[in-house]
């Protein structure tokens, strides 16, 4: 008898053990969830910086600083916080941080035009009319028959040969329901495919960074342009 009750004791002496030591590791989570930690990652697509870059921990209600450093010979062209763009900031700053974020950032070239080619133009000027970039474009590649009316657009590219501005074109034109322009730049000699007609840049900014997004083997050197410096 004397043995069983021995036994009991003991039985209950490890079983409160148990109970106390889970009892304290879930109190120990508790404190951990109450005190919480959130994520904020930060990416490029490269030709520049962002600093923290990665991934961090930010304290529960804490703030994050995020400085932006083009490379030489690029400028900040979106900032994109949580997929809504906040223009072209050098700095971005979150405060009382209560859950994860991202932020991305993407840079152009200072003297961007898009996606071209090396070909001689003389030959083919003499056979295809000339688009004064002032002036009104009669190309049918042009869904509106006439310039940009916003002050801003996309090109996505300056083509020395019109046929492989036509290509891409009619491949916009099918992928956007955004009106398609080209016309000549007799500045450069170039022939210049323009998607849209926005009022605001941060509405081409981020008609911009969808496309990149969509197709980005297409249109990752896609940039915003203003149609007043025509």
């Amino acid at each position: 008898m004397k043995s069983n009750h021995l036994l009991f004791l003991g039985v209950i002496v490890i079983t409160g053990i148990l109970f106390s030591g889970c009892s304290s590791s879930e109190e120990s989570q508790k404190n951990n969830r109450s005190a919480g930690s959130e994520t904020i990652t930060s990416s490029t697509e490269g030709n520049g910086t962002i600093e923290p870059s990665g991934s961090i921990n930010i304290n529960n209600g804490g703030t994050a600083a995020y400085t932006i450093t083009p490379a030489t010979g690029y400028h900040v062209d979106s900032v994109i916080v949580d997929g809504t763009s906040v223009g072209a900031v050098s700095t971005y700053t979150f405060t009382n941080i209560t859950s994860d974020h991202t932020i991305r950032v993407a840079f152009a070239n200072d003297h961007a035009v898009g996606n071209g080619d090396t070909v001689t133009v003389n030959k083919q000027n003499t056979e295809r009319p000339l688009y004064n970039s002032n002036a009104p474009s009669t190309s049918p590649a042009d869904t509106s028959g006439s310039m940009p009316q916003g002050k801003f657009s996309v090109q996505i590219g300056a083509y020395k040969m019109p046929d492989n501005a036509d290509r891409i074109v009619a491949l916009a034109k099918e992928r956007f329901t955004q009106h398609v322009y080209l016309f000549f730049d007799k500045t450069d000699n170039s022939y210049k495919v323009l998607i849209g007609d926005f009022n605001i840049k941060d509405d081409a900014r981020t008609f911009r960074d969808q496309m990149a997004q969509q197709f980005p083997s297409d249109y990752k050197d896609a940039w915003v342009r203003d149609n007043s410096q025509n």
